[in-house]
């Protein structure tokens, strides 16, 4: 169940990235479109070249291609989320996150207690189970060889009756007996059998304690991945903001005639991969939060 949780949960976020790397295609196409109009007009009144404007030509072309790229994905993506979640391909969805600008970010508790998560992961419990009855074995193995002390009893019915000479009545009578039984010799067999059981139980009782060991290390791991994406984000964050402020000091350079076109292009390619790392950090923290969700065994 929870891989399926898991599979539904990334195709939602990859629907919801794409999404807004979309949104941010449209903007970076929006400007070069007008950056594109800005020199065309410069070249009709010869501040500009038409090198200057075949550059920014090509970027347009970029940019639509990017975009026809992006939407391609983006469909595909919601094919998918409609696929895991057994619905139409065809039907039209919008995710509540889509038009959030600002994914919302938990800080997750970086402490766990390790007795909770294996009592909520599924591997544990098996093995546990597994354990526990590879114990029993042993019990039952060492109980076969060892004296045995049954009392036995049952109470008979005839008719005709043999007590007094075949009378045709119900009569019956009791027979009660012990039965005591001593193995005496047996070759070593018990002994073998009752050392192979506690060799079983040692094997599931190591299987056991490997598999708690991997799980404690998945959710250190799992939680050293969601610190670490918090981190890139607020990095990313700090990028975008210093990309959006040179970019606004490049246009507006520009229209005053003392920056380059070749500047401005690098400022809104600069801007461009800023905005694209935040969604991507944005995207990490949440997925990296599912995955310790997963790790903790609370997926649901």
């Amino acid at each position: 169940m929870q891989e399926v949780i898991l599979s539904t949960d990334q195709a939602y976020w990859q629907v919801i990235s794409l999404a807004n790397k979309k949104k941010l295609a449209e903007g970076y196409l929006k400007l070069l479109q007008q950056l594109d109009s800005d020199v065309e007009k410069m070249i009709a009144e010869g501040v500009a070249t038409k090198a200057d404007g075949l550059s920014v030509r090509v970027k347009v072309n970029e940019a639509e291609m990017t975009l026809t790229k992006v939407e391609d994905g983006l469909s595909l993506a919601r094919m998918l989320l409609c696929q895991l979640c057994g619905i139409d391909l065809s039907t039209p969805i919008r995710l509540a996150d889509e038009e959030m600008d600002n994914l919302p970010v938990l800080t997750p508790d970086t402490y766990f207690d390790m007795e909770a998560v294996y009592a909520n992961r599924p591997e544990v419990r098996s093995l546990e189970l597994a354990t526990n009855i590879y114990r029993q074995k042993v019990n039952v193995t060492r109980a076969e060889h060892l004296p045995s002390l049954a009392l036995i009893g049952n109470y008979a019915v005839t008719n005709p009756s043999m007590f007094n000479g075949f009378e045709n009545k119900f009569k019956g009578m009791w027979n009660v007996g012990v039965m005591l039984q001593v193995p005496i010799w047996h070759w070593g067999e018990g002994t073998y059998k009752t050392r192979t059981a506690k060799a079983e139980a040692r094997i599931a009782e190591y299987r056991l304690q490997d598999a708690k060991e991997k799980i404690e290390l998945q959710v250190n791991q799992a939680a050293f991945k969601v610190n670490e994406a918090g981190k890139k984000l607020v990095m990313a964050t700090k990028n975008m903001e210093k990309a959006e402020e040179n970019l606004r000091y490049a246009t507006l350079g520009f229209k005053e005639g003392v920056i380059a076109t070749s500047n401005v292009l690098e400022a809104q390619t600069a801007w461009l991969s800023a905005q694209s790392e935040k969604i991507d950090s944005q995207i990490d923290v949440k997925l990296t939060e599912i995955y310790l969700k997963k790790a903790l065994g609370t997926l649901k």
